[in-house]
């Protein structure tokens, strides 16, 4: 879609509208699932047509207690990114108070918790289809039983691939699903 650009005195008309509608906003780019599964993979929901993008998932079924770490790596094709991603994580618990890790040169990044009765996440990548750095900051709950885990992370993975898409894994199965939406 092509940006619509206005000149001094031009009269906006209801297809000038539908044009800006339509380049606006969230684009979605693909919805995958997993069900009972250690693994979810979004395959091909990068492309040269946007820079950024945003990820939900929805947890539905299966986690754990403890909620365990669902871990994600950038794939060129069907193979994944395993070296060079960087992460911080900031977390909280309704048992403990705040923590803080950091990751250097590790195989994947943390992204989301699977907790035994739900979680979810958010997570905007930036820069994944470009030949540079690839930046991400992810918001994340997981819920088990009474107990609930917030978290924050955020960070870099440094091969400067032009990634196309990513695998989500998880040391426990569980169902999902995962949206993927283009920044216009």
């Amino acid at each position: 879609m092509a940006d619509q650009v206005f000149t001094a005195g031009q009269v906006l008309t209801s297809s000038n509208m539908t044009t800006l509608q339509n380049n606006i906003g969230l684009i979605p780019m693909g919805s995958f699932t997993n069900s009972a599964a250690t693994t979810l993979t979004a395959g091909s929901c990068f492309t040269s047509a946007y820079t950024n993008y945003r990820l939900v998932f929805i947890l539905t079924a299966g986690g754990a207690v403890g909620s365990p770490d669902i871990t994600c790596q950038f794939n060129v094709g069907a193979t994944p990114t395993t070296t060079n991603y960087a992460n911080i994580i900031t977390f909280s618990s309704n048992t403990a108070g705040p923590s803080r890790s950091y990751a250097a040169a590790g195989a994947n990044f943390v992204i989301g918790s699977a907790g035994s009765s739900g979680g979810a996440f958010t997570c905007d990548v930036f820069y994944p289809q470009q030949n540079s750095p690839t930046v991400y900051v992810s918001n994340y709950v997981g819920i088990g039983g009474t107990s609930s885990y917030a978290a924050s992370s955020s960070g870099s993975q440094t091969t400067n691939n032009q990634h196309t898409g990513l695998t989500l894994t998880c040391a426990s199965t569980f169902t999902g699903t995962l949206k993927v939406y283009g920044y216009r």
